[in-house]
């Protein structure tokens, strides 16, 4: 009778056997998960049964493989319980501890971005009481050779790109607290914009603009020139003399990259010089020369105007008319191989009227045989000359030995006769 007794407890009421034991060390923090193990314990029961439960699922949850999870601060008892009749229970205690709070980037709390071969300084994060930071390489390596201190990210070019710090929060006291969830702390390193230049024209005559334009500062980016012409990606500007521009291309990162333009100026050449040979005075009528320009220098080109400066011609020079009476403006440039045009000579033809000669008495006169008679011109103005025909002397006496005709030729100042 007793031993039924016995019996009947030990199938309701489940025992420990000795040897049989959860393995766990420490508490575990909200969020973790880690995998229990019963040493010496017997069989579970099959799926779907689990051989784990907790006591209380708000504070830590346990699958049917013995992964115990962290769910809030507290205390729970997991429990393993096999398949034996009667079964054995074996059970533990796990403590969940809540994370630190986790580090948050100081200031804008964005990532941190740097030019290449900017000067950069050590990472901050806010402060924390109770504990430590401590930094880890992208690699999960402690920083700064192990010590895990707060990083000065190198903004060498190699270095360009995003490199993801992680800084965690350890408490002091690891049984209270658990150490945070790792901060990823981004560092950005942007190239500096490769700026590059281009003059159109790059060479100019003296008083012509030339357009300078720079580019490689990317959507968003600015251009500031020295010399004291306009900021701006493109501008036009008249140079006085030969001269290298600086430009500086500041992208949207605020990085930076210069570039330098050079703009040739050609002095223009000088106004050609008359021929000596030139003849710019004219009688009504007269037969007229072309009109030239001396020396001609090889390799030049010249180009005659009218005095509205309507083109007449770019080889040779104009032959005046005189059949108008009056003056007229021709002007001429010359153009060096630069393609550089001079400013202009001006050369005035004057076409002058033809002088009306008549005799002094009249045309007609009448003299006593043997007597002497003067013949006079008039009409060619003052410094004007009179040629007679028949060998007399214009204004002197002479006796002519029969009644003759006699011309006379009148030229006046300007020569016109």
């Amino acid at each position: 009778m007793e031993s039924k007794a016995i019996w009947i407890f030990s199938f309701l009421f489940p025992v420990l056997l000795s040897g049989q034991t959860i393995q766990y060390s420490g508490p575990i923090c909200v969020g973790e998960t880690v995998i229990l193990t019963c040493t010496s314990c017997g069989t579970p029961p099959a799926a779907p049964f689990s051989a784990w439960t907790s006591s209380n699922n708000s504070v830590a949850t346990i699958d049917i493989n013995g992964n115990v999870t962290g769910i809030s601060p507290g205390t729970a008892t997991i429990q393993y319980t096999d398949n034996s009749s009667p079964p054995n229970v074996v059970s533990t205690s796990i403590d969940v501890l809540s994370k630190a709070q986790t580090p948050t980037i100081t200031g804008s709390g964005g990532a941190i971005e740097y030019c290449v071969n900017a000067s950069a300084s050590a990472l901050t994060v806010n402060p924390q009481i109770g504990g430590d930071h401590l930094w880890f390489n992208e690699d999960g390596t402690s920083t700064m050779g192990g010590s895990g201190a707060a990083p000065t990210p190198s903004t060498i070019l190699s270095a360009v790109g995003t490199t993801n710090y992680k800084v965690i929060f350890y408490p002091y006291n690891s049984t209270a607290l658990c150490p945070s969830d790792p901060l990823i702390y981004p560092v950005i390193v942007h190239p500096n914009p490769v700026i590059t230049t281009t003059v159109s024209p790059p060479n100019v005559c003296s008083g012509s603009s030339v357009t300078l334009s720079a580019s490689g500062a990317g959507p968003g980016g600015s251009y500031f020139w020295d010399g004291g012409i306009t900021n701006n990606a493109s501008i036009t500007y008249t140079p006085l003399t030969t001269t290298t521009y600086s430009v500086e291309g500041e992208d949207q990162y605020g990085c930076e990259g210069t570039g330098n333009a050079t703009v040739t100026v050609n002095a223009a050449p000088s106004p050609p010089t008359p021929d000596p040979s030139n003849t710019i005075q004219y009688c009504l009528g007269a037969p007229a020369t072309t009109l030239n320009v001396s020396p001609v220098i090889t390799g030049n080109a010249y180009t005659w105007y009218d005095a509205s400066n309507n083109v007449l011609s770019t080889s040779t020079g104009p032959t005046p008319s005189t059949s108008t009476l009056g003056s007229t403006l021709y002007k001429v440039s010359q153009t060096d191989v630069n393609g550089c045009e001079s400013s202009t000579l001006n050369i005035t033809v004057t076409v002058n009227a033809l002088p009306s000669i008549s005799v002094v008495g009249g045309s007609s006169q009448t003299v006593c045989d043997g007597s002497p008679v003067t013949l006079s011109g008039s009409g060619a103005g003052s410094g004007g000359t009179y040629i007679w025909s028949g060998g007399i002397t214009n204004g002197v006496s002479f006796t002519p030995s029969s009644s003759s005709s006699y011309t006379v030729t009148g030229t006046d100042g300007n020569g016109c006769s």
